[in-house]
């Protein structure tokens, strides 16, 4: 299996992963991996309001537009 690192995680859903882990005795490691799992197999209706979720903890957080990023490193040469 590989392993993944997934940084600037809101403080406040890591707290309710913990909680979570700790009230089913299970690592914090194996319910980040069913919350993947979960939103892998959801149907795509499922998905986008799961995402809206996530994107509402971190309201304040601008979005990056990867067209642009690519600009940028382009025009670097």
């Amino acid at each position: 299996m590989a392993d993944i690192t997934i940084t600037n995680v809101d403080d406040a859903a890591v707290q309710k992963m913990l909680e979570h882990a700790a009230r089913t005795g299970r690592t914090l490691d194996a319910v980040a991996r069913d919350v993947l799992l979960k939103a892998l197999h959801a149907a795509p209706s499922e998905r986008l309001a799961a995402a809206d979720r996530v994107r509402a903890m971190t309201p304040s957080t601008l979005l990056t537009d990867a067209t642009e990023m690519v600009r940028e490193d382009r025009d670097r040469g």
